[in-house]
């Protein structure tokens, strides 16, 4: 907003108005400062606030250094203007009135609050103080302002804090009491009015029996800490106006308030729901710990029930296995006779006859020994030692090659892959998969057989990969059962059973075994070893 007064600027000091001012204005009534008072004007000049002289028309007669620098402006720029060209539009009206009753004597001197208007067009908030007087002969009036920015800041501020703490104390979802310590209370917000099921108006009229049940032994005591520790945190009983109780979880503090009061402040919340979760929850985790008692129990039952099955099948698997190689071995003896003692004396065929009953039962009792071999790995007790895997598959393809020295086969193994596992059944893995890879390569007069690991979902993989003669992947699923083969017998030896002992084994480490292949592109078996089953 634009104002009338000039700004600051070559500051000139009421005390050294210019001979030139006043002679281009010698009806105005101004002082001169040859006609002040000295003591008067050390006074005025000192005053930290704004003083004024206004003559009947309006105009200024004089201003102190005071009124000068809060106006922005100079002496010779107020002195320039009227009284109005200092007021806020939003008041000038008012401070027009005010001035016109001063200074005919309608209104005696009394304070108020307006707004004056700087050089710079920004609003001043001042309290006003005007009195009547004669200045050199002329009435005037005689204006005293102070700056009150601040204290209508800090007003605003204080009442904007009342108005938040006002709206947290009405909205807040607890419920908040302000009390007197003998047990009055003088305030209480919707929620405990909701809390309760009673009025405002019945709350402050009960006051603090009409919360709490006085019969709860604790009550006293509460009282007891909170005077004397000015403090109490704690649970009673609270008291709902249809005479219903619930527990009530209290945080009480005492302090004085801007008069030097005693006073108190209490939340309450009501602990109904709480209190019926944590009983169910304690319901729930006594049933869990009888559940766990009673599984536990039968885990118990059924472990020893199984340990004695298994001890009773392999009882069973031995006594049966005896019983059925037993005959075996006798039929291939008696072969064996028939061809020693009356070999001589037979035809070719006879002598057919005789070799085809001994290999018969010679891989009958492979058979029955392939089964025993898998029923123990089923039920072997796992013993986890550092394994290194690599190293014990060197070892048997070294083997192989040193029993078939005419083949040529390329192999490798991986340096520094130890696992934790059961080394036994480790080996009976390893056996099992790279005498297939060994046999598989066999027709081809190069062969190569890799030992690797891979990564795959986070876990160590460990994989045999041939160039062998492969297989229909169709029918990769069937090679985990018991005496399943991927090829005739007459193409490449064997029982059936290599797969699924290595399978067996593997499973005791609670890992997986696969394959995967092609024909004529070779094989690649991938199982893993977890160091938890």
């Amino acid at each position: 907003m634009e104002s009338a007064l000039a700004p600051a600027s070559g500051t000139r000091t009421p005390g050294s108005q210019s001979k030139a001012a006043s002679e281009s204005r010698p009806d105005s009534g101004s002082l001169r400062p040859e006609d002040t008072d000295p003591g008067f004007r050390c006074l005025a000049e000192l005053a930290p606030f704004g003083i004024l002289v206004v003559g009947r028309d309006g105009r200024f007669r004089w201003a102190n250094a005071s009124a000068v620098e809060a106006l922005g402006t100079t002496l010779d720029g107020l002195l320039a203007c009227r009284f109005e060209a200092i007021a806020d539009p939003s008041c000038r009206d008012l401070l027009r009135q005010r001035l016109a009753e001063r200074l005919t004597g309608e209104s005696p001197p009394r304070t108020y609050e307006a707004l004056f208007l700087r050089a710079d067009g920004t609003s001043l908030a001042v309290e006003v103080t005007g009195n009547r007087v004669t200045w050199l002969g002329e009435v005037c009036d005689l204006v005293f302002f102070a700056d009150v920015t601040s204290r209508r800041n800090a007003q605003a501020a204080l009442e904007e804090e009342r108005e938040t703490l006002r709206s947290i104390f009405e909205n807040v979802g607890e419920a908040v009491f302000l009390t007197l310590p003998e047990g009055s209370i003088s305030a209480a917000n919707p929620a405990a009015c909701r809390m309760l099921g009673r009025t405002r108006e019945e709350i402050l009229q009960l006051g603090r029996s009409g919360v709490f049940d006085a019969s709860d032994p604790r009550l006293a005591a509460a009282l007891e800490e909170r005077a004397r520790t000015g403090r109490f945190r704690g649970e009673l009983r609270g008291f709902r106006k249809n005479g219903e109780t619930f527990p009530a979880e209290v945080t009480s503090d005492l302090f004085t308030d801007a008069r030097g009061r005693a006073r108190t402040a209490m939340i309450i919340r009501d602990v109904t729901e709480r209190r019926r979760t944590e009983e169910s929850l304690r319901r729930s985790e006594a049933l869990v710990r009888a559940l766990n008692a009673e599984l536990e129990r039968r885990v118990e039952e059924r472990t020893a029930a199984l340990a004695s099955a298994n001890e009773e099948l392999q009882s069973f698997s031995s006594t049966v296995a005896h019983d059925l190689t037993a005959p075996l071995r006798g039929i291939n003896g008696l072969a064996g006779r028939l061809l020693e003692d009356y070999g001589a004396s037979l035809d070719e065929e006879a002598l057919g006859l005789l070799r085809r009953i001994g290999a018969a039962s010679a891989r009958g009792g492979k058979l029955i020994e392939a089964l025993l071999h898998h029923a123990r790995i089923s039920v072997a007790k796992l013993e986890r030692e550092a394994v290194d895997v690599g190293a014990l598959a060197a070892a048997i393809l070294r083997r192989h090659a040193a029993e078939e020295p005419e083949r040529r086969v390329a192999w490798s193994t991986p340096s520094g892959l130890v696992l934790r596992a059961d080394r036994r059944l480790v080996g009976e893995v390893l056996e099992h998969v790279l005498s297939n890879a060994w046999k598989f390569t066999s027709p081809r007069e190069h062969a190569r057989i890799e030992v690797g690991t891979e990564t795959e979902r986070g876990e160590t993989v460990v994989f045999v990969r041939d160039d062998g003669v492969g297989f229909d992947p169709s029918h990769a699923s069937h090679f985990f059962g018991l005496f399943e083969r991927a090829h005739a017998e007459s193409e490449l030896p064997g029982l059936g059973v290599g797969l699924a002992l290595a399978e067996s084994a593997v499973r005791r480490h609670g890992g997986w075994i696969r394959i995967d292949g092609a024909p004529g592109a070779g094989a690649t078996v991938r199982f893993t070893l977890p160091p938890r089953s």
